[in-house]
């Protein structure tokens, strides 16, 4: 069946004017080639519906209660819901990831003050191998290991939307790497503003967590977790 399509193919196709050589002819007579398989998430949380969208098997925990993992509030940033890190507490929410030796992430955030920080961190049962903290001055200031690298250039704004992706690899004693880009759009920028190679973290983290301070008050949504990169 498959040879008698070809040659019916071959046949309309020598009615017409043209170059029976040429790529474009050759390539219709090609089947189309498969798609690349998408990437998958590692841990993803987009805070929908009641409660944290992980189960409890592979969930948060919430140390205090300041923290809103129903935050509906507008202007909102991805879907119905986000999660909230109220103000006047402070909060601490773990959950369990995979160990590797490297990580990709991403996460949307709002900071709705800047009274206190704001830590996203990978970690390896209380050792902080990967810590992204959102300072007082709205910059980024990176630590891998308990070496802390670099801050970024991008000075966060309270009241506006703002996209993080971050990269992290182990390192063997101090030639680990992070790497952090931040945007006001979705789409992730073609150089990193914190590009780090000194790292001395050497834990496989298995733990993600966000935290905050006295005084915090971010949302944030749509965090990701990947073993290749995130667009």
């Amino acid at each position: 069946m498959r040879i008698a399509a070809l040659i019916l193919c071959l046949a309309v196709r020598c009615c017409f004017a043209g170059d029976l050589s040429s790529p474009e002819f050759l390539a219709g007579l090609l089947p189309a080639a498969a798609a690349a398989p998408a990437a998958t998430n590692i841990f993803q949380e987009n805070f929908e519906g009641p409660g944290y969208q992980q189960s409890n098997a592979n969930g948060w925990t919430d140390v205090t209660s300041a923290i809103d993992e129903d935050y509906a509030g507008t202007p909102k940033l991805e879907g119905d819901q986000a999660c909230r890190i109220a103000p006047s507490e402070f909060v601490f929410a773990p959950a369990p990831i995979a160990p590797r030796d490297e990580y990709y992430f991403k996460f949307r955030i709002r900071p709705n003050t800047l009274d206190n920080t704001f830590q996203f961190t990978l970690s390896r049962t209380g050792v902080d191998d990967c810590n992204i903290k959102l300072q007082t001055d709205g910059l980024w200031i990176v630590t891998h290991g308990s070496i802390g690298l670099a801050t970024g250039s991008t000075v966060l704004v309270p009241g506006t939307e703002y996209f993080v992706w971050g990269r992290w690899v182990k390192g063997s004693g101090a030639n680990g790497i992070i790497q952090l880009w931040v945007s006001t759009v979705n789409s992730l920028p073609g150089a990193p503003e914190i590009d780090a190679n000194t790292g001395n973290g050497v834990n496989q983290p298995n733990l993600i967590t966000i935290q905050g301070g006295n005084n915090t008050d971010v949302v944030i949504d749509e965090i990701q977790l990947r073993a290749s990169p995130i667009p």
